[in-house]
This record gives structure tokens, sequence and C-alpha cells, in this order.
């Protein structure tokens, strides 16, 4: 996008995705995939659903019936998953705002003051841009 003044005004993929907490969430993920990483080792190696040959369906079946418990205490010990979703979620739609503003009026990467985080009212008229809260 140029302004009125010529200045070419762009966001790179790195930056939006720092915008959107992607990064942040990749660490999450991999740091609890290592934590528990023999639950992480049985799903991985879990055969395909999508398969003509009936005996490997019924296989591939029995194996998720089987770790059923252990797959399922690995997504939702915690709500871990969920609130990292929510998270992502809610640092999108403030990205969104964000990009648009350093667009419109110039914010952080233009030196003239960011508004996602910033506890002035004035700054953010609207009651979602509220800062976001860490999760565990």
């Amino acid at each position: 996008m140029v302004d009125q003044a010529g200045r070419v005004r762009s966001l790179s993929q790195n930056e939006y995705y720092h915008l959107c907490g992607f990064n942040d969430t990749t660490h999450i993920r991999k740091a609890h995939q290592a934590k528990y990483a023999d639950t992480h080792k049985v799903m991985t190696e879990l055969d395909s659903l999508k398969t003509g040959d009936m005996p490997k369906f019924l296989t591939a079946c029995r194996k998720r019936v089987q770790h059923y418990d252990a797959m399922n205490n690995f997504y939702n010990k915690g709500l871990w998953s969920s609130k990292m979703k929510f998270r992502c979620y809610r640092k999108k739609q403030q990205a969104f705002s964000e990009i648009t503003k350093m667009f419109n009026h110039g914010s952080n990467k233009y030196n003239t003051g960011a508004s996602t985080n910033v506890k002035k009212s004035a700054k953010n008229s609207s009651s979602y841009s509220r800062p976001l809260s860490v999760f565990d």
C-alpha cells in the first residue's frame, strides 16, 4: 500500500505470524509434544483410516480405541489445546486491527506508537481490544 507521502507500507509474512501469535503457539505445542513424547509417538505411528482394505481399517480402529485414553489426555489435559486455539483466534483479531491501523494511520512499525496491548482508553475505544492474558 502506498500512502499520500509516497511511502510504501507493507507487512512481511514473519511479522504477520508474530502479530497473530503463531510463533508462540508453535513453541508451546512443541514443548507439550516433548513433555508427552511417548503418547505423541504412538499417535504419529497410527495407521490411516483412509484405506479400502478392511483388515487394515479394523486394525487402525482397534489401535485408536486401545489408545483412546492416552490421546484424550494428550489433547485435553488442562485444556491447553482449546486455550491455544482461542488465544490464536483473539490474536488474529487483534492483528487485523493493528495491521489496519498500521496501514491507515501509522503505528509501532512506523514509529507513532502501537495500539495493541496499550492500556490507554483514548487509543482503543473498542471493548474487544483489551490486552491478552497469559495462559498456563
